[in-house]
């Protein structure tokens, strides 16, 4: 491009940009539906936590994004100050409403933040962390052509032969109703972001 060299590894057709497009306003439109829900919800675990361990209620993991940009991806803090502590006396590590934010898998709803900043969509690949972006091939970095999602149809596939080529499969043939359809196979994921509604 111009005086530079440029190497590419997309061996995949991308998402085409009209597509792109209307996943995005589709996220936009959720996320701004949810907003409200997610005000009152840090509102109470910033008061609860405050009470039992006092600090910040957000913690944030670097991931590796579309384009592979890192960006910060951000979690509701579940851990009490003295975690580590706890954990050798065999006491539990969690604030009492940590305990509750990671069974219910609310923990995640400051992912909100990620969606509307763009980092994230509601639906994609899974944001690898640094050690396994380094640790990819060619092949699996091909899934950073989009944005990764807060869950994605192959969540629960062991086989990471399998998760790869459905992200592909995703990415290549991506509609609305892969979004939004609820088919029994896919029944576990969806859940997780019923959590988030």
């Amino acid at each position: 491009v111009g005086d530079s060299a440029v190497v590419t590894y997309r061996l995949i057709r991308p998402m085409a940009r009209r597509s792109q497009i209307i996943k995005r306003i589709i996220d936009l439109i959720l996320t701004f539906l949810l907003s409200p829900f997610f005000i009152v919800l840090a509102f109470v675990v910033k008061l609860l936590t405050t009470l039992e361990a006092p600090g910040r209620i957000l913690v944030k993991r670097v991931r590796v994004g579309r384009n592979n940009i890192r960006f910060y991806q951000y979690h509701f803090r579940v851990y009490r100050n003295d975690a580590e502590e706890r954990i050798r006396n065999g006491k539990s590590p969690f604030t009492k409403i940590g305990y509750l934010l990671r069974k219910s898998h609310l923990d995640g709803a400051p992912l909100l933040i990620n969606v509307l900043a763009g980092d994230m969509s509601f639906v994609g690949p899974k944001a690898p962390n640094l050690n396994k972006y380094l640790r990819m091939n060619t092949k699996e970095r091909n899934i950073l052509s989009i944005r990764p999602g807060v869950i994605g149809y192959w969540c629960c596939d062991d086989e990471m032969e399998k998760i790869d080529d459905n992200e592909q499969k995703y990415i290549e043939e991506w509609n609305i109703l892969k979004d939004v359809s609820r088919s029994e196979e896919h029944t576990s994921e969806l859940q997780s972001l019923a959590y988030l509604v």
